[in-house]
């Protein structure tokens, strides 16, 4: 089971299928544009300096694409001499889909790979990318951050007390989906039963963050299912998602390597 946002679950079935591996989306976050109010107007005010920027951090494809949209909106370029910083290869990925690159050394170092976008097999969350050398020594640079609403504050937090002056843009909004009663009952088990037992059809479940680990307990919860679903194999992205996970009762958690 894929539990990613609609689009981004359509890709990885599709590259499951390719692999010769079954799979059923059931997303676990909805991802909406914000809408045409004072978070939005917040976002498009930060947008203007974007040329001031230092370097630019992206926690996700979404951030990239719903950035994106934001600035063709606003008739807004984005300054190719800009250092992106992705967090995931999906997210490096959506970058360099954009073209988005460094024409030039950055000016946090010289640690620019392909074409502009840092990324690095290391960097899965907001921990590895802290780590990184760039970011040991930003005291007075200005690093801007493109994120959903509601997001993980570490990374922000981290860099002010490192001395850089963060400018953090909500593209998007983030929230969980509505689903009728039965729909998780129904996606986990099909109709297959024997008497009163349940037979799982799902050898893993697959969770991109620890919003769609929650969203995922909640609704288990809500359906009374969470003795039938703790003992799936889980497969998250980092520790910190294993954490969440092994703290929602899931009883095997594996970290993709």
């Amino acid at each position: 089971m894929l539990t990613r946002p609609m689009a981004q679950a359509q890709e990885w079935e599709s590259t499951f299928n390719a692999a010769g591996i079954n799979c059923v989306s059931l997303p676990m976050l909805t991802i909406q544009t914000l809408q045409l109010n004072k978070d939005q107007q917040a976002a498009a005010l930060l947008l203007q300096n974007v040329n001031q920027w230092d370097a630019v951090i992206f926690v996700s494809s979404n951030a990239v694409n719903y950035l994106a949209a934001m600035m063709d909106q606003l008739s807004l370029c984005w300054p190719n001499s800009t250092p992106c910083f992705a967090i995931g290869p999906t997210t490096h990925q959506s970058i360099l889909d954009r073209g988005w690159q460094s024409g030039h050394s950055a000016p946090l170092g010289d640690y620019l790979l392909n074409r502009g976008a840092v990324v690095s097999a290391a960097i899965k969350d907001s921990e590895s990318l802290l780590a990184l050398p760039q970011f040991a020594d930003v005291n007075d640079k200005v690093i801007g951050i493109v994120r959903g609403q509601g997001g993980r504050e570490l990374i922000q937090q981290t860099l002010r007390t490192r001395g850089a002056k963060v400018q953090t843009v909500e593209v998007y909004q983030r929230s969980r989906p509505n689903y009728r009663r039965g729909k998780l009952e129904a996606s986990l088990f099909g109709s297959e039963r024997t008497g009163e037992q349940r037979l799982p059809a799902l050898d893993a479940i697959v969770f991109a963050s620890g919003d769609t680990v929650k969203n995922f307990f909640a609704l288990a919860m809500d359906e009374d299912l969470l003795d039938q679903v703790k003992d799936i194999p889980v497969i998250v992205p980092s520790t910190r998602v294993a954490s969440i996970a092994r703290n929602c009762a899931f009883n095997y958690v594996h970290v993709a390597a």
